[in-house]
């Protein structure tokens, strides 16, 4: 009786015999892994794109030299404080409504969010803007929880590996090209006047 009405309610019921993974494929999921490791290396461009250049937008901003690293670090900080205040209901978002929705939903407001602290005029517009994007961005954390239901035990390890390698990846990248652009501004002023 108990275990029929177990069933009804919805609830799997799993004999001893079976095991959890035979709804997993047998191989190691690389196009989904791979799709994972792109949204990573966006949220990693996200996080890290204001490093090299915060300084001069404060300054184009008018604050003074001696309090432009606090500033600064408001602005880095206000995106990490707003993830982690958020990535909690983001992942019972998830667990409610799937988790490709709200990893969808975290590039667009990636997007959204990142185009509005470009058109940043004043530093209450920038750390709104970084804190929105902080908010709307738990991928990691949902990626890896997405993983976990995607991979047999024996390729967890592999894909968890691709995951931190990516925001390494994402986090070389970003810097380094960002840098380049910065020397090139700087290099050829007249090319890049306003």
């Amino acid at each position: 009786m108990d275990a029929q009405k177990s069933s009804n309610e919805g609830t799997p019921i799993h004999s001893l015999d079976q095991d959890p993974e035979d709804h997993l494929p047998q191989e190691f999921q690389y196009k989904r892994i791979g799709l994972l490791c792109l949204i990573i290396i966006c949220e990693c461009f996200v996080f890290s794109f204001p490093f090299p250049f915060v300084v001069f937008m404060l300054r184009d901003f008018g604050y003074p030299e001696q309090e432009l690293g606090f500033y600064a670090g408001l602005i880095i900080g206000s995106y990490t404080f707003a993830q982690f205040l958020f990535s909690f209901p983001l992942g019972s978002l998830s667990d409610k409504y799937g988790r490709r929705p709200v990893l969808l939903m975290g590039l667009i407001g990636n997007a959204i969010t990142f185009i509005g602290f470009g058109f940043s005029v004043n530093l209450l517009m920038a750390i709104a803007f970084r804190m929105m994007t902080g908010a709307v961005n738990a991928n990691f954390v949902i990626g890896k929880t997405y993983i976990g239901e995607i991979c047999r035990k024996k390729h967890l390890s592999l894909a968890f590996n691709f995951l931190t390698l990516m925001f390494g990846v994402g986090q070389v990248c970003t810097l380094g090209l960002l840098n380049v652009f910065i020397l090139n501004v700087r290099s050829y002023p007249t090319f890049f006047q306003n």
